[in-house]
């Protein structure tokens, strides 16, 4: 879902179509789902999905806002699709080595962790 959204996001950004609150929608997302992560609330499929979703697009659209004119959309999508799926890769293995080896609390702990970075992000 994040990739696919991710993606749709940067076509509405390469076709030249705005969305107002690029920045407050990432952060809000970052706040959102590290907050969930804190509560180990889980969300019914389709309300993950559609929260995921929605969030994924702010950050498709913000790449694909910083490609360099004159660029290839198509390589730099890939490019920046590439990088996230390996980001996500990365942060459900890190996520199931701390939960295996750690408290269940300290998954908890870190997305206490990631919510207040971005409420530190939001400071003007």
């Amino acid at each position: 879902t994040f990739l696919g959204s991710m993606l749709l996001g940067g076509l509405v950004a390469a076709a030249g179509i705005e969305f107002p609150g690029v920045e407050t929608g990432i952060l809000l997302s970052v706040l959102v789902l590290g907050a969930l992560v804190y509560l180990a609330k889980a969300l019914p499929w389709g309300a993950a999905g559609a929260l995921v979703g929605i969030f994924a697009m702010f950050h498709g659209h913000a790449h694909a806002e910083e490609m360099l004119a004159g660029g290839s959309f198509a390589l730099y999508a890939v490019g920046f699709l590439l990088a996230t799926a390996l980001l996500h890769v990365s942060g459900i293995l890190a996520g199931m080595a701390i939960s295996r080896w750690l408290d269940m609390r300290a998954v908890r702990y870190c997305g206490a962790a990631i919510a207040a970075a971005s409420l530190l992000l939001m400071i003007p």
